[in-house]
């Protein structure tokens, strides 16, 4: 594989402030299949291990200061291509309830109203048997806060985790309303690099980074 570019981090830890990497999973089944997945436990597939495998070698060019995932198999196996990670719960992907498992085409047509207006602001408004996106977003930023809190600044903390945690997270920390998630889209093993500071909160210095999967077909 050929050489990445650096990632920026020595910048914002020279400033005071923590870099954090956050890092979707490799790809599943249910992303080839185009399902709504967010607590279903689905393992990576092939071509996800392969994309896990891609994003470790790079990062083995970087110096970490942590390793975490969510305790969905997905991220922690993603994790794991680089090392042992830390398991969070509170970065698991968007509960989906009742959609968990489904295509969009395949939808019970009594939920078509419910998606209309999920669509339009999912904010407040909760999955039938799951979730809503700012439950989902408050619960991110909590444990992303705590365990930040217990890094000083060096070299990054790398978190991997679920779209809609990232998006939610990086439409937070660039002051925009979560109905905009649908703006902010990641590819598997994507990464965006962000600065923290308990004064300042979260800021977004790079999103969606995939220079390391360029070779791959």
């Amino acid at each position: 594989m050929n050489r990445c570019t650096p990632i920026p981090w020595k910048a914002i830890a020279d400033g005071g402030e923590i870099p954090l990497i956050l890092v979707r999973h490799g790809r599943t089944s249910g992303n080839v299949e185009r399902r709504f997945v967010g607590r279903l436990d689905l393992p990576l597939d092939t071509h996800g291990c392969k994309e896990a495998d891609l994003w470790a070698q790079r990062m083995r060019h970087e110096t970490i200061g942590g390793l975490y995932s969510s305790t969905l198999r997905r991220a922690q196996q993603t994790a794991e291509h680089l090392g042992p990670p830390k398991l969070l719960a509170s970065l698991q992907e968007l509960d989906q309830g009742v959609l968990e498992g489904r295509r969009f085409e395949d939808l019970d047509p009594a939920l078509l109203e419910f998606m209309a207006a999920w669509k339009k602001d999912p904010t407040d408004l909760c999955v039938p048997d799951g979730e809503s996106l700012g439950a989902c977003r408050d619960r991110a930023i909590q444990g992303l806060t705590e365990t930040l809190r217990a890094h000083e600044p060096g070299p990054p903390i790398v978190v991997v985790t679920h779209q809609m945690v990232m998006a939610s997270v990086i439409l937070t920390a660039v002051g925009l309303p979560l109905r905009f998630v649908h703006l902010v889209r990641h590819g598997n093993t994507a990464m965006d690099l962000l600065a923290w500071s308990e004064k300042d909160g979260f800021r977004v210095m790079k999103l969606d980074d995939r220079e390391h999967l360029k070779d791959l077909v």
